[in-house]
């Protein structure tokens, strides 16, 4: 069989040079996650498919993904997100490999913001409770100084309460 003129071995090797060029990775992602399982008495903790969900997208692209949280260790997952009613098929996907990436994650202050390209601020109501802070804010500052792409989604911009610019002003206003 030939492929635009080309014979099977020579298409092999052709393949072959440009999986050999690709890089491995896009780049890499960090999911930063509530470690906060309770606000006030309410039990909570993250949204499960607002981890999930990015984490698929982020490595089902070619990214490198880190999950890490606010205290380290296995991520609290609100319950209600993974009712019937909003149990996504993310969240089936990561019920499948055991939430392995949700368990024993490292903290957030031993990751450095330098070497990510993108951080992402999962959401889930846990975040108003851990994520305003000084040290997610000193983090995402960090990470904006440095030009990397921050983001968030629902509850996660409670991250960016208290991160400035360079000049000290808030990062957002």
């Amino acid at each position: 069989d030939m492929v635009c003129g080309f014979d099977a071995d020579s298409v092999a090797k052709l393949k072959a040079a440009l999986a050999a060029s690709e890089p491995a990775s896009k780049g890499k992602v960090l999911i930063v996650a509530t470690s906060a399982a309770k606000m006030g008495d309410h039990d909570t903790g993250a949204w499960s498919e607002e981890v999930c969900g990015p984490y698929f997208t982020f490595a089902d692209a070619g990214y490198e993904v880190c999950v890490c949280s606010i205290g380290g260790g296995d991520i609290p997952i609100d319950a209600g997100s993974l009712s019937d009613q909003f149990k996504t098929e993310n969240d089936k996907r990561m019920i499948e490999q055991d939430c392995k990436p949700l368990k024993g994650t490292p903290k957030l202050a031993d990751q450095d913001p330098t070497a990510f390209d993108i951080c992402f601020f999962a959401g889930g109501h846990g975040t108003c409770v851990d994520f305003p802070t000084d040290e997610v804010g000193e983090f995402i500052s960090k990470a904006a100084a440095a030009g990397k792409v921050v983001a968030a989604v629902c509850h996660g911009p409670m991250s960016l309460v208290n991160a400035k610019d360079k000049d000290g002003e808030p990062l957002v206003k």
